[in-house]
């Protein structure tokens, strides 16, 4: 697909790098495939088919089922002004991890839950992996080698969705080796998802199509 450049690195990387102007959100706030349960990325293909790119967002929801998630508060911040999506999140995560901001186009990172004056999306992600080029993730967290997903910023201002089977910290080494300057963290465990269609419509990546149901993915 034009404007998608799939990169591949050890423990099974794949990073998706395109235009920050098209990151959108998936927030399925009203159950709107079944009365009681989040999306699989299988479903949000097949009901946004204009989706390129799409990996599973963080979980907003905290700790709650998958059955009761909408009665749960979001947690972080999230801005979709396209989708008319504008949830603040809770005080007691504003200073956690990182926010990535698109304004005109053009994508930045700020810590916690700082949004960008201007800005028509943002997603607060958690933990922080990379800033300013560096890889401030943990050394004695999430070291286990799971699923886990990422997004960021990449050095020539492009943005990336990625997934890897690895430890967070180590996740942030490969994305580094890639370009990458700014990342937070999403989600992993059995709700690793990661699709990209190619110019025919077929599926050039597909990771855990029919993974676990989550409430939000990155578009």
């Amino acid at each position: 697909m034009p404007g998608v450049e799939i990169l591949r690195g050890g423990a099974g990387l794949i990073v998706s790098a395109f235009p920050a102007a098209w990151l959108a959100w998936e927030l399925d706030v009203e159950g709107r495939n079944r009365a009681e349960a989040p999306e699989t990325l299988r479903e949000v293909l097949t009901h946004e088919p204009g989706a390129v790119v799409a990996v599973n967002g963080p979980m907003f929801y905290g700790s709650v089922s998958y059955t009761s998630y909408r009665e749960a508060p979001i947690a972080y911040r999230v801005l979709d002004a396209r989708r008319g999506i504008d949830f603040p999140g809770e005080a007691f995560h504003a200073r956690r991890g990182c926010t990535l901001s698109v304004v005109a186009g053009r994508a930045s990172m700020a810590s916690g839950n700082v949004v960008a004056p201007g800005a028509t999306f943002a997603a607060q992600l958690f933990p922080e992996m990379i800033r300013g080029g560096r890889n401030v993730g943990s050394m004695t967290r999430d070291r286990d080698a799971t699923g886990r997903a990422a997004a960021g910023i990449l050095r020539d201002g492009r943005v990336f969705l990625a997934t890897a089977r690895t430890g967070i910290r180590q996740m942030g080494d490969l994305l580094l080796a890639k370009g990458a300057v700014e990342a937070g963290y999403l989600d992993g465990g059995g709700s690793t998802m990661h699709a990209v269609k190619g110019p025919d419509g077929a599926l050039q990546v597909s990771v855990g199509l029919g993974s676990r149901r989550v409430p939000s993915f990155l578009l």
